[in-house]
């Protein structure tokens, strides 16, 4: 088999794929985003001299400058190369059933992580950069060698990655790296000076250069090969929960499965998010808003930008809200069926996620409390809107979930740019719904009032919310039990 008949087949078993006609708008976007973002390269890959020649004029070595900014192109490679990576499947079950030589498969494996969009742009950025150097007059000998050199470097750093244990760390470095090259662009290459003057020199002696990259680069190849060739049984492609995850289910969790359906319906979705790969991402990502809402609230750029203020602000007690409750009732999809035939009270069901995603407010308000000690005012604004999302945009959540009715697999981790929604209007409406009101509330109310009656107003719709929770939490009972059979059935098909 070739490298092109291994294309041939992942070609068919992608338009093949039972959901490839519904996610199609989904795809369709994925493409156009990926298309604009390609575009933003080429023109950085193709303006970068031009920028540095602005900044230093033309009277200097502008590729020693270059070199300079070494340090931040490894840093958005990283984050690239983590972010992006889980665009690119790399499912080898099929093959395993043919008659492939293990070198092959792996050999596929590599090639397609090489091929990936993450390498590709990045690839892509070094080319007409050098070319752009090389086009001014500048050595064509020490500018491709310095492509090589950073090819092969990125191969490297993206091989850590490809071959360690993946968790949600990982997302969470690759966030931080993203934002430190940003916050340190001025100050950090005093720091970093050494990485670009030893690249730089590098560059200046191809001939020692270039063997010196093929010969780490060869090597690299080859271990990474062994180890997949290592691994390359079918327990390593099939998931299973963790011993630790399932202890401390069952020791903990276990005594408080006994009482109503409501509270058995919450922990079960609480051992879903501790023994599954994909939940799990959404409670880190909770955890990580908070951080990341302190870059909106603090940050120059964003500090007299009330508009990006009140959008962290929701985002910090509603990230889990919003990521988890969107998915309502899809998490349960690999075994719906199993619980529409079991005659479920949708009243009791509801209720149960609805409790979920009021406590996950409640507890992400509280871990916001160090807002309390830096910025008052912040924080005010934080319990505002955190009293709205428990109070108002919960039900609309569970609501708009109705909406949502895509599979999803626990055990595959989130794509970039596929969110796992399929598009439907309603749906649609349902998102602009709960962002848009609280922002037209805000801000029409401001012009008339003050600030802290307004943030009043705004919680007091939130506890309004709360006191109807009997009569609100009935009408959405009402609305599951009435799509229960178009939840079996979307709910039920299956992406291979």
């Amino acid at each position: 088999m070739t490298y092109s008949d291994y294309l041939k087949l992942r070609a068919k078993q992608f338009f093949r794929s039972p959901l490839f006609q519904k996610k199609l708008i989904t795809k369709l976007f994925t493409i156009i985003g990926l298309s604009l973002l390609y575009l933003e390269v080429v023109g950085m890959g193709i303006l970068t001299y031009f920028i540095l020649e602005e900044q230093y004029g033309s009277g200097v070595d502008l590729f020693r400058k270059l070199n300079d900014y070494d340090y931040m192109y490894f840093m958005f490679a990283a984050s690239l190369i983590i972010l992006g990576m889980n665009t690119t499947r790399f499912d080898f079950k099929p093959l395993m059933i043919l008659p492939v030589p293990k070198k092959k498969i792996t050999g596929f494996v590599i090639l397609d992580y090489l091929l990936s969009w993450p390498f590709f742009f990045l690839f892509s950025w070094l080319v007409l950069t050098a070319g752009t150097f090389i086009y001014k007059g500048y050595p064509a000998s020490h500018i491709l060698t310095w492509m090589l050199v950073m090819m092969a470097f990125t191969w490297i750093l993206g091989t850590i990655y490809f071959v360690s244990e993946r968790n949600q760390w990982w997302n969470f470095l690759a966030s931080a790296l993203m934002i430190a090259a940003i916050i340190t662009t001025r100050q950090a290459p005093q720091y970093f000076s050494w990485l670009g003057k030893g690249i730089y020199r590098l560059s200046m002696h191809p001939s020692l250069a270039i063997p010196l990259v093929l010969t780490i680069t060869f090597s690299v190849y080859y271990g990474v090969s062994r180890f997949l060739r290592r691994r390359l049984y079918l327990q390593h492609s099939t998931g299973a929960a963790g011993k630790a995850g399932q202890t401390f289910v069952d020791k903990h969790l276990g005594k408080w499965d006994q009482g109503d359906f409501s509270r058995a319906f919450m922990i079960n979705d609480i051992r879903l998010m501790l023994r599954n790969v994909r939940p799990k991402s959404v409670l880190f990502g909770a955890v990580f808003s908070l951080v990341l809402s302190a870059v909106f609230f603090f940050a120059p750029i964003y500090r007299d930008n009330k508009f990006m203020q009140i959008f962290a602000a929701m985002l910090v007690s509603g990230a889990f809200m919003y990521n988890f409750g969107g998915f309502i009732p899809a998490w349960d999809s690999s075994y719906i069926k199993l619980l529409v035939s079991q005659g479920i009270n949708f009243r009791q069901y509801v209720e149960a996620k609805w409790r979920l995603l009021v406590w996950s407010v409640v507890i992400l308000s509280v871990l916001a409390l160090p807002y309390w000690f830096i910025d008052r005012h912040i924080y005010m604004l934080i319990l505002a809107f955190s009293l709205f999302n428990a109070g108002l945009n919960g039900y609309l959540v569970l609501w708009g979930g109705l909406y949502n009715l895509t599979p999803i697999k626990l055990d595959e981790k989130v794509k970039a740019f596929q969110s796992g929604q399929s598009f439907n209007g309603k749906l649609m409406i349902m998102q602009l719904l709960k962002m848009i009101v609280p922002l037209v509330l805000y801000f029409g109310l401001k012009k008339f009032l003050d600030e802290k009656i307004v943030l009043l107003i705004i919680g007091m719709l939130g506890l309004l919310g709360l006191m109807l929770k009997d009569k609100a939490l009935d009408l959405l009972a009402e609305a599951y039990k009435r799509r229960k059979y178009d939840m079996v059935v979307k709910l039920s098909a299956k992406d291979e």
